[in-house]
């Protein structure tokens, strides 16, 4: 069995994944704002128009920072928003949801992984050991929400909006429209880390101005985290088995 999960507290509270396939900011739902607002119309129609080669440069590929990684970000839809943190580094890897209290630790064993889901109100968790498992096929939670699709920019859905800095680092800003049967449903600003190339930010709308579903990176650093970071302590928690 491989270890291919998507580590989350909550599944991300669902993701709008509908909307927009890699892309669902902490922010409070409501009204379009002004400084989110199209720079250009949003076409009514799809046509062949869109990013070109001269409007944005190609988009990073590099997932170096996957195994060694801290990082914040606020999620939000309709349904409510959360804060999370994930910490990475080597065998460990932790995710914990300041909304609601719980922590995901996951930490690599002899012959398999230990899963750990801690409530760290209560101080109690549930354990169970995936046999078989490594943490090398490890998704995060982080990893999944903001994977782009390839070609992402060079969609004909997808405009290029200029340069922009989302928790510290360089990001290209990109308008996509979203079409469900040929008919214009919702757009997203969707903000491309410059160095590693994911989606650091994302913003859904509906045509009518009113945001659906949101997420931010917040803080970021990578290739400096200890295994002393990433671990969780686990002696204050009365654990059951699973």
């Amino acid at each position: 069995m491989t270890f291919k999960k998507i580590i989350t507290v909550l599944t991300l509270l669902g993701l709008a994944a509908a909307c927009l396939a890699s892309c669902s900011n902490g922010s409070t739902l409501g009204e379009l704002s002004t400084t989110e607002k199209p720079t250009r119309s949003y076409r009514e129609e799809p046509t062949e128009e869109g990013t070109t080669a001269e409007q944005a440069e190609p988009v990073a590929q590099d997932a170096s920072w996957m195994n060694n990684y801290s990082l914040q970000y606020y999620y939000a839809d309709t349904q409510g928003s959360s804060q999370i943190t994930e910490t990475r580094s080597g065998g460990y890897y932790s995710a914990v949801d300041a909304t609601t209290g719980y922590t995901t630790f996951f930490a690599q064993g002899d012959g398999g992984v230990d899963e750990y889901i801690l409530n760290i109100v209560s101080k109690t968790g549930t354990h169970k050991f995936s046999e078989g498992d490594s943490m090398d096929t490890l998704t995060s939670g982080w990893m999944q929400v903001s994977r782009l699709d390839e070609g992402f920019t060079s969609s004909k859905d997808v405009l290029y909006e200029g340069k922009e800095t989302v928790a510290g680092r360089e990001a290209g800003r990109y308008l996509q429209s979203i079409y469900v049967d040929g008919a214009l449903t919702a757009y997203a600003f969707v903000w491309v880390d410059t160095q590693y190339g994911f989606a650091s930010k994302c913003s859904v709308y509906t045509v009518s101005g009113s945001l659906y579903s949101a997420w931010e990176l917040t803080s970021f650093t990578s290739g400096t985290v200890t295994d002393e970071q990433a671990m969780t302590d686990l002696t204050p928690y009365t654990i059951a088995e699973t």
